[in-house]
């Protein structure tokens, strides 16, 4: 079932116990955006998937780079309140997380809800992200670098055709 950000900030945050520290679906959504827009990436596309109560999300947030908007990565997370999966983060150009939880990404951080994971997980999500960035520099300057390079209709078939 798809969501809004609007519901997921208001689902109920289970208790911290002396083994479980929740982590609330709108800290892992507002730190993202927050180093985001640090670094001038723009969200393109954002989808947020949830169970009946809200209480498990898997999400990601499509991103673009100003400078090179036909150059696209992915920001995928999980988190649950129910025990069921830990929380994961993911970025990079091929990133996904399935319904049955397996994570994918060039980037990746899985935790289980105790001690210092929210900590942690802010954290992860700042050098993400700056890597991130570091790694739309690099593109950006691959794609100008190919589209510098002058081939004929003819070189072109050839590169194809190998």
């Amino acid at each position: 079932m798809n969501a809004t950000k609007e519901f997921l900030f208001n689902v109920a945050i289970p208790m911290k116990t002396d083994s479980y520290s929740p982590v609330s679906h709108k800290n892992i959504i507002e730190a993202t955006y927050e180093q985001l827009d640090k670094h001038n990436l723009i969200v393109n596309n954002e989808f947020f998937n949830i169970d009946k109560e809200g209480r498990k999300l898997i999400g990601g947030l499509d991103i673009i780079h100003p400078d090179a908007p036909h150059l696209g990565m992915r920001l995928a997370f999980r988190n649950s309140y129910d025990k069921s999966m830990s929380v994961a983060f993911a970025a990079g150009s091929v990133t996904w997380i399935c319904s049955n939880g397996m994570v994918s990404g060039e980037i990746q951080y899985i935790r289980k809800h105790t001690g210092s994971v929210v900590q942690e997980l802010n954290q992860k999500i700042i050098t993400t992200i700056n890597q991130l960035d570091e790694h739309f520099q690099k593109m950006i300057r691959h794609s100008q670098q190919l589209h510098n390079i002058e081939m004929t209709k003819e070189q072109y078939g050839e590169l194809i055709g190998k």
